[in-house]
């Protein structure tokens, strides 16, 4: 797929593998065909496969996040849809998602995405006072520019009042 790209808000389960499977799997490797929809392969590599490849890019970086809830619903509807071709489920038979998280031993993405926050929290925490993630941590805002409540107005604005 050359630079093919994919809309956050328009995906579809299959676009995103494919463009996982195309930009991270060795070329000639294994496609996503002849693993999650293999049936001589255990759920167990399946779901190996997807925490190695699928997860781990998803998350990439995750620890530094701002996770606004409509970005976590649409990662955990491609967790889900991802989870219900391992497990060889459609939508239509309604397995409840905690159910499929439980088949496939995995924790869903919010819990994911906290369990990094804290692990990056508790690590910077434990740095020395001179390093900069430490002091951003624990720093506050000298001076503020606005009262709480009042909108935020650009420089442009100010000097129209001028």
């Amino acid at each position: 797929m050359d630079d093919q790209r994919v809309a956050i808000h328009h995906f579809s389960c299959r676009d995103v593998e494919g463009v996982f499977l195309s930009g991270f799997l060795v070329p000639g490797g294994p496609r996503e065909a002849e693993i999650f929809l293999n049936h001589h392969l255990k759920t167990e590599t399946k779901v190996a496969v997807y925490r190695a490849v699928y997860k781990s890019t998803l998350l990439y970086g995750a620890e530094s996040w701002t996770a606004y809830r409509q970005h976590v619903k649409k990662l955990e509807a491609f967790h889900i849809c991802c989870l219900q071709r391992i497990l060889g489920l459609t939508w239509q038979e309604k397995v409840p998602h905690s159910k499929i998280l439980h088949c496939s031993n995995l924790l869903s993405i919010e819990s994911t995405l906290a369990e990094k926050q804290l692990s990056w929290i508790g690590h910077v925490i434990c740095m020395p006072e001179h390093r900069l993630p430490r002091q951003i941590l624990y720093s506050q805002l000298s001076e503020a520019c606005r009262n709480p409540g009042e909108p935020h107005i650009s420089d442009d604005l100010y000097i129209l009042r001028a």
